[in-house]
């Protein structure tokens, strides 16, 4: 019945999206078995369909719930390429998609166990031997019980043969809502670029939490219409001083860099700053070559979606003695039903031995926070050249900031960042950077500090391939109320050639009130031989013995615990600049005491 398959036993296999029908699987496997053996010739076993379930024809029986069969042709007539791997990606499985007319023979040829597909029929198991009925139920049950894991059913990768979807709603269209905000680009190179990032984003959905990487974050958040971003200038910028880059300041506004209030008068000679259309050529060329290789969305999804990009180009040798402070405002959205889009993008290429100080700082342009900002960054350090990196990130209460950051470095180069992450309600970092020639030194120092209904993600991944390479990366978290959370993913990859290389990364967090959580996993991948590594994570609360000390020197009780927090995550802070960005540094320390709540 299986049009032309013939199996001693057939099973059907509905993976449904409720994980707490994975038990009364089970019951419904044995139940079916028991019958089948009882009438010698088979049973009956017919459910109800579910909104979203997946056909799915395995090795082995993992569960069987509901089930509802329709013929092959419709199923795959139902399924659009963009369903292939938007809906699938939802269980954890993988798709090998197959046209209809093909079908047969494959199911034909494979030794899996299948499912008839009939509309509003009984698929009736045929007769088979008690013995092997006996041994597949027990087969069945342990593996049932096996991808058990609290309370959710894991369906491994290998058992899955041909999967197809029947009724599952196409999550595809939240990226077709977001290129529909897309602006025309005012630079022509963007063109060719946003082209080919369409083509790759036909493939691609938004991340889920049954992806290993986003399992901690909820991007539920961003399933609200999506509209485009208001396109005000009249802002007051003047609280975004800095001294240390006064003359050399860039504002985006929603993406777009504003001329009349951003202020170049001390830009060097021969430093290249604007827009993407007229930069030197080979700087043009290096637009979007990291962000290429990336799987994931968003950096894909920023190439497609950016107005204009702001280029920076430091010649061989040129020491910018000026910080370059760059600050992205973002307007929200007027209902809470709503989200903006923008898609800010910066380019920075230094030459062979060339200096460089660049701050990047965002906050929200209005008072409402109901828009999503996905920044991304391109960095290339040439041989010798140094680049020193701040960031702050204070979005509006509510938005969501979702920030990529790439940086390759050439031999003997130096790349020092500093982060601190006090705003938006859900603000996550992806940063990669990649050693390309010996002796590169990395140094990553971090501070996150998380309030009411507030996540903060930084997902790092370092490389280094070759010998004589140094890395550095702190990590700090303050989980301030009992709905706030943390996130640290780590990564650090010493190849085989990597040796001599010294790599250290630590992660400490630091949970105020009972119900905080902090997710870290620092990660050292070692090849190589002959290195010095070290890794090390705490998550704790105040010690006793410190509050103890500073209440012996006369301290209340409030003010031992402010003095230790804020010296927690005052190690980090204090590092931007190197001490030379005073006023910034004062404004997040102010800003840091206004958010914590002990």
């Amino acid at each position: 019945f299986f049009r032309g398959l013939s199996m001693p036993t057939l099973l059907s296999t509905s993976l449904s999206q409720k994980a707490d029908a994975s038990h009364q699987t089970s019951w419904a496997i044995m139940l079916g078995l028991s019958l089948s053996i009882g009438l010698g010739l088979g049973a009956m076993m017919m459910g109800r369909s579910s909104e979203q379930h997946i056909v799915a024809f395995a090795r082995m029986p993992t569960v069987s719930s509901t089930s509802t069969r329709v013929p092959v042709e419709a199923v795959h007539q139902r399924m659009t390429p963009s369903m292939h791997h938007s809906t699938l990606a939802n269980h954890d499985v993988s798709l090998k998609v197959v046209p209809a007319s093909s079908l047969d023979p494959l199911l034909t040829d494979a030794p899996y166990v299948g499912a008839a597909m009939q509309p509003s029929a009984r698929p009736r198991l045929v007769a088979a031997p008690l013995m092997a009925a006996m041994l597949l139920s027990m087969a069945a049950l342990w593996r049932n019980a096996c991808n058990m894991k609290g309370g959710r059913r894991l369906v491994p990768l290998e058992e899955v043969a041909l999967l197809s979807v029947a009724g599952a709603k196409d999550q595809g269209t939240w990226v077709a809502g977001a290129l529909a905000t897309a602006p025309v680009p005012n630079d022509e190179a963007l063109s060719q670029a946003r082209a080919a990032a369409i083509e790759v984003l036909q493939s691609m959905d938004l991340p889920h939490s049954k992806m290993e990487e986003w399992r901690f974050n909820d991007l539920g958040r961003l399933k609200k219409a999506l509209v485009p971003m208001d396109n005000t200038t009249s802002l007051d910028v003047t609280k975004f001083s800095c001294e240390a880059a006064d003359g050399l300041r860039v504002v985006m506004v929603n993406g777009v860099p504003s001329a009349a209030l951003s202020d170049t008068s001390k830009l060097p000679e021969g430093v290249y700053l604007g827009s993407l259309s007229n930069a030197p050529a080979a700087v043009a060329a290096s637009f979007a070559t990291q962000t290429a290789v990336s799987s994931s969305l968003f950096p894909v999804l920023n190439t497609a979606l950016c107005k204009e990009a702001l280029c920076v180009h430091v010649p061989v040798g040129v020491e910018v003695t000026t910080a370059l402070h760059v600050v992205y405002l973002s307007h929200g959205a007027a209902s809470d039903e709503e989200l903006s889009v923008a898609a800010p993008r910066l380019l920075v290429v230094l030459e062979e031995g060339a200096k460089l100080s660049i701050i990047e700082e965002f906050a929200g342009a209005s008072t409402t926070g109901h828009y999503l900002s996905i920044p991304t960054a391109e960095f290339q350090v040439a041989a010798r050249a140094c680049l020193e990196h701040g960031v702050v990130q204070d979005n509006a209460s509510g938005s969501q900031h979702l920030k990529q950051t790439f940086v390759t470095q050439a031999e003997a180069s130096v790349y020092e960042e500093v982060e601190v992450n006090l705003g938006a309600q859900q603000a996550r970092h992806d940063l990669r950077v990649v050693q390309l020639g010996p002796a590169t030194h990395t140094s990553l120092q971090c501070f996150c500090l998380t309030g009411e209904d507030q996540t903060h993600d930084l997902h790092s991944k370092i490389l280094l391939e070759h010998p004589d390479g140094t890395t550095n990366q702190l990590h700090k978290l303050i989980a301030a109320s009992p709905s706030s959370r943390g996130i640290f993913d780590g990564n650090v990859r010493v190849g085989k050639e990597a040796q001599k290389t010294d790599a250290a990364q630590m992660t400490r967090s630091l949970l105020m009130k009972r119900g905080a959580s902090a997710n870290v996993k620092p990660n050292l991948q070692i090849i190589a031989d002959d290195v010095k590594c070290s890794h090390g994570c705490t998550v704790c609360d105040l010690d006793d013995e410190e509050l103890f000390y500073l209440r012996s020197r006369g301290l209340t009780e409030a003010q031992a615990r402010e003095a230790l927090v804020f010296s927690f995550g005052f190690e980090v802070i204090g590092k931007l600049g190197k001490g030379r960005w005073e006023d910034l540094t004062q404004r997040v320390g102010i800003r840091v005491k206004e958010n914590l709540t002990l």
